[in-house]
């Protein structure tokens, strides 16, 4: 899967970055009262409840599992992570003595293995992403806040070797069998985009590890093309990030050869918003059997972690923290 997130104009900027990176806009919420020490509800059983994770308030990574919470304590403090396609192991993003690490989690053997220093980062943990490659060889690293700083690294996930750096990219997804990355790439338009750097966003495709980036979808002044994800061998989704319309595109011998419209995201914040009253919610994410849906909600500066029954439309607390993730199944 895709995640995508840059200098522009302060309005437009969080629209792209919110759009780039799949994620649900801030919306409110208000905590049930009963919710403050709520346990898991009887009707959820333990064997339909899958395993979430998120980063506590101490920046521990915290697990909940059928109702129980407990901690996987590391150096240092965890800034993001990401589970690996199989649900074995944690790849994350920690600082510790004010320098930036990638290492994995494994998560049978409760190992922990440092693979990596990441030499250049933005102060804020919310621009960084990881993304593990479908047959788990490669972790991608996306680090930076500007058109000029930004890069995607890519790293061998038994070794820690960087294989590539890429650089700045509006999204990007890889292909099932490793061969392939499609990126968003900048593009020049005339007359330039209403943005900080006037570019629009082109989809290329990159032949994995060595090759050079080609377009296969040139961005506009009127449409900015940001890959979503990889379907199978020679179908793509992909957004038109100033609309938010999705797509869904054949390839053949790297050229696009039938472009749909299909429909858009699940709507997991309007799901939340029929079951409850409120609002700043964040984070939101499903659960790998579409049932439960994990989200965050800010109450001062205090940020809390819920998981919503979509069938009985019950929520229940898990706990202070940040950045839920579901274990994949």
């Amino acid at each position: 899967m895709t995640q995508y997130r840059k200098p522009y104009m302060l309005g437009f900027s969080i629209f792209v970055i919110i759009a780039i990176l799949i994620s649900v806009n801030s919306c409110s919420f208000k905590p049930p009262k009963s919710s403050s020490a709520q346990p898991l509800n009887s009707e959820i059983s333990p064997s339909s409840l899958p395993l979430l994770s998120y980063i506590t308030r101490s920046g521990a990574l915290g697990i909940w599992k059928q109702g129980k919470i407990s901690k996987i304590d590391s150096e240092g403090i965890i800034l993001k992570h990401k589970w690996s396609p199989d649900g074995g192991k944690i790849a994350c993003i920690n600082i510790v003595n004010n320098k930036l690490f990638l290492k994995t989690f494994d998560f049978k053997n409760k190992l922990w293995k440092p693979l990596f220093e990441i030499k250049n980062g933005p102060e804020s943990p919310l621009s960084w992403e990881l993304e593990w490659s479908p047959q788990m060889n490669y972790i991608l690293i996306d680090v930076g806040t500007s058109a000029s700083g930004r890069t995607l690294q890519i790293i061998e996930a038994s070794t820690g070797k960087p294989i590539r750096s890429i650089g700045y990219a509006y999204g990007y997804t890889w292909s099932p069998d490793e061969q392939h990355l499609l990126i968003g790439v900048p593009a020049k338009v005339e007359p330039p985009l209403p943005l900080e750097n006037g570019l629009s966003s082109s989809i290329a495709i990159l032949p994995f590890p060595d090759g050079k980036p080609k377009v296969i979808l040139p961005g506009t002044t009127n449409a900015m093309y940001a890959p979503k994800r990889w379907l199978n061998s020679s179908t793509f989704e992909y957004s038109e990030l100033i609309s938010g319309t999705i797509y869904k595109a054949t390839l053949a011998e790297n050229i696009i050869e039938k472009v749909d419209v299909i429909e858009g995201d699940y709507d997991l914040k309007a799901l939340i918003l029929e079951a409850i009253d409120g609002s700043n919610i964040r984070s939101v994410v499903i659960d790998p059997n579409a049932r439960y849906i994990a989200f965050s909600s800010m109450v001062g500066d205090v940020e809390t972690i819920y998981v919503l029954d979509n069938q009985t439309k019950k929520v229940f607390r898990v706990g202070e923290g940040r950045d839920p993730l579901w274990r994949p199944r």
